[in-house]
């Protein structure tokens, strides 16, 4: 069931017809949009169109949520493989040079890959701050997830794609190896 802010913005069906991988965005608390006016209408008003969030305001999440349609159990998957980072700014009052509380990594998923079997599921994912990105193996009936690639860049890494699948990865013919550009 879907949260407030939240909106399934892109849905597959696996080739076995099992699950069912849900993107789900969500909008930041307090976020507006730009309003684009579109001049060119039926009516001959201009009409205005929801933009996406500005460049440098808080962007969408984007989580991952897979359905078995037998079952009717929804399982999110596993981000743990993301480790915390550093919060930038350490309390007040906290001796310099000590640490900061770690901040859970915010993780944006891609739509897997899923093998023709509809057996393995591979994901992309990366942090918010596009400083690093892994290709995921998801199992769709726990949710657990194992790395199968880490990408780390401290400038920055493309989003995942290119061209080539829904994540960035193809399966071989084997359904059981990927390939994906690095």
């Amino acid at each position: 069931e879907l949260q407030d802010r939240q909106t399934a913005a892109d849905l597959m069906l696996s080739p076995d017809d099992t699950h069912v991988f849900v993107l789900v965005a969500e909008r930041p608390l307090g976020s507006r949009n730009v309003i684009v006016p579109n001049y060119v209408t039926e009516t001959g008003y201009t009409e205005d169109i929801p933009g996406r969030t500005a460049v440098g305001d808080t962007q969408n999440r984007t989580l991952l949520a897979v359905m078995n349609l037998k079952t009717a159990k929804t399982v999110w998957p596993d981000s743990s493989f993301a480790p915390p980072i550093e919060d930038p700014a350490p309390p007040a009052g906290t001796a310099p040079g000590a640490p900061g509380k770690k901040a859970e990594r915010e993780i944006r998923w891609s739509m897997p890959d899923v093998s023709d079997d509809g057996k393995l599921a591979v994901a992309g994912a990366r942090s918010a701050d596009n400083k690093d990105r892994w290709y995921v193996a998801i199992d769709p009936e726990s949710g657990k997830t194992r790395v199968v690639d880490t990408l780390h860049d401290d400038a920055w890494i493309r989003e995942a794609g290119g061209g080539f699948g829904s994540s960035g990865v193809e399966f071989l013919p084997d359904d059981k190896r990927v390939w994906f550009l690095s």
